[in-house]
C-alpha cells in the first residue's frame, strides 16, 4: 500500500494550485448562498448582483423554481439543457476535470494502477480530459468507462476511434448496484476510479460497490463539511442531487480504506468553505 506521505508528496504541486484556485474562485460562496435562500423563499435576485461565477447556477435554479410553479418539470425545457450545457463546460467544470484527471493520473504512475475506472462518464466529456492527458504523459494504462445510461456506449465507440493506440473499454454499470461478474473480470488490479459528480446522485451505498472495483477512490464532488443546507441545494434536491455530509462519507470509506485524504482542507481554512471537492480513498 502506498503510504499517506507517498500520495501527499507527489501531488503537493496539485493540491497547492488547486487550493489556491478555489479560494480566489469561491472567494463569494457566502453571499451566493444567502442569494440563494432569498431566491428558494420567491423573492427577486438582479443577476448583476450575483458574484459571476455562480451566474449561471442562478439561472439555472430560477428556471427550475418557475416549473415547479407550473407543476412540471422537464429535462428537455430548451433553456435548462443549455444553460446545463454552459456551466458543464464552464471555466469551474473545466478545470475541475483537469484536476481529477491529472491526480488520476499521478497516482496511476504512484500506485503502478494496471486499471483505470470512469464510473458516470455520460457523453464523454471527462474521459476526453484525461485520455488527452495521458496522451500528452505517455500514459498506456487501461481504461474502462461506465455509465447507468446506454450514452457510455457511444462515448466509448467515440473516444476508440479517437485514441486508436489506447486501450478502451465501455459498459453499462449502475453504481447503486454491485459490479457484474463480467464487470469484475475486466479490471486488473491495483485499479483507480476515478469520477466527479456521480456520487451526488446516489448516496452513501454506492461506496460498497465501488470498493469492489477500485483499490483507489478519486471522488469529485460537493462533500458537504458543515450540514448547513442553502437555497441552492434545496432547488438542485428536486432533480435529484443528494446532499452528502463528508463525515458520513468517510465513515462509509473507512470500511473498505484505511487511507482517506480531502485534498482542498487549505480552502475551507482561507475562506470557510462548508464542503470538500476532492476527496481521495486508497488501500
Amino acid at each position: 500500500m502506498v503510504s499517506m506521505d507517498e500520495v501527499k508528496k507527489g501531488l503537493r504541486d496539485i493540491e497547492e494550485n488547486y487550493t489556491r484556485y478555489l479560494i480566489s474562485h469561491f472567494r463569494e460562496w457566502k453571499k451566493w448562498a444567502e442569494q440563494s435562500d432569498t431566491i428558494y423563499e420567491g423573492r427577486e435576485v438582479k443577476e448583476e448582483e450575483v458574484p459571476p461565477v455562480f451566474l449561471t447556477e442562478m439561472r439555472i435554479m430560477k428556471v427550475i423554481k418557475e416549473m415547479e410553479t407550473l407543476g412540471e418539470f422537464d429535462w428537455n425545457n430548451q433553456t435548462l439543457r443549455l444553460l446545463f450545457s454552459e456551466l458543464s463546460s464552464g471555466p469551474f467544470y473545466t478545470y475541475f476535470g483537469g484536476i481529477i484527471a491529472h491526480i488520476t493520473i499521478e497516482l496511476a504512475k504512484l500506485y503502478k494502477a494496471s486499471h483505470l475506472v470512469e464510473v458516470g462518464a455520460g457523453d464523454g466529456r471527462l474521459t476526453e480530459i484525461l485520455l488527452a492527458r495521458m496522451k500528452e504523459r505517455n500514459v498506456q494504462t487501461p481504461l474502462l468507462i461506465t455509465d447507468s445510461k446506454p450514452v457510455v456506449e457511444v462515448a466509448g465507440t467515440k473516444v476508440r476511434e479517437e485514441y486508436p493506440e489506447m486501450e478502451i473499454e465501455s459498459m453499462i454499470w449502475d453504481i447503486m448496484k454491485p459490479p457484474s461478474t463480467e464487470m469484475l473480470t475486466r479490471i486488473s488490479h491495483p485499479s483507480i476510479i476515478y469520477e466527479r459528480y456521480s456520487l451526488t446522485y446516489t448516496n452513501y451505498q454506492a461506496i460498497a460497490n465501488l470498493a469492489q472495483v477500485g483499490d483507489v477512490l478519486v471522488m469529485g464532488g460537493w462533500f458537504n463539511n458543515t450540514r448547513a443546507i442553502y437555497g441552492y441545494d434545496k432547488v438542485f434536491a428536486k432533480i435529484g442531487l443528494k446532499t452528502l455530509l463528508l463525515n458520513e462519507v468517510e465513515d462509509q470509506l473507512k470500511k473498505y480504506y484505511p487511507c482517506i485524504y480531502p485534498l482542498d482542507s487549505g480552502v475551507k481554512k482561507a475562506i470557510n468553505f462548508p464542503y470538500t471537492t476532492l476527496l481521495l480513498a486508497w488501500r
